[in-house]
């Protein structure tokens, strides 16, 4: 969990919103069925939400409002887990669920502005 966490972390570093369709869902499957074979109950809300966001990725068009809604959404419960780990891993995620509630509010508020400059 360990190295994966690193590499999310990293994407995220790097402006994981010029992150590939294709490499972001394949980041999303293999969190989703990791978290998911851990049948741990403080994943199961980040289970599901990564199970809508992996939908909403497979969608031929991506509506950026609702995956910083999901984004944001996983970033309080990313943040919910943390709290409830003392390990440097529940460190590393308490950054990720930062950067997870702050690139869907970027997203969120991107897409806003979009539709409101297209209503111009």
């Amino acid at each position: 969990m360990t190295t994966k966490l690193d590499t999310t972390l990293a994407a995220f570093q790097d402006n994981i919103t010029e992150f590939a369709i294709g490499k972001a869902l394949r980041n999303v499957e293999a969190w989703h069925k990791d978290l998911a074979q851990m049948e741990d109950p403080k994943f199961e809300k980040v289970v599901a939400d990564l199970e809508k966001l992996k939908g909403e990725l497979e969608k031929d068009k991506v509506n950026g409002k609702t995956l910083g809604k999901l984004l944001s959404k996983l970033g309080k419960e990313v943040a919910a887990v943390s709290k409830e780990l003392t390990s440097a891993t529940g460190e590393k995620l308490h950054v990720l669920s930062e950067y997870l509630t702050q690139t869907g509010g970027e997203l969120t508020t991107e897409e806003s502005a979009a539709k409101e400059t297209a209503s111009k």
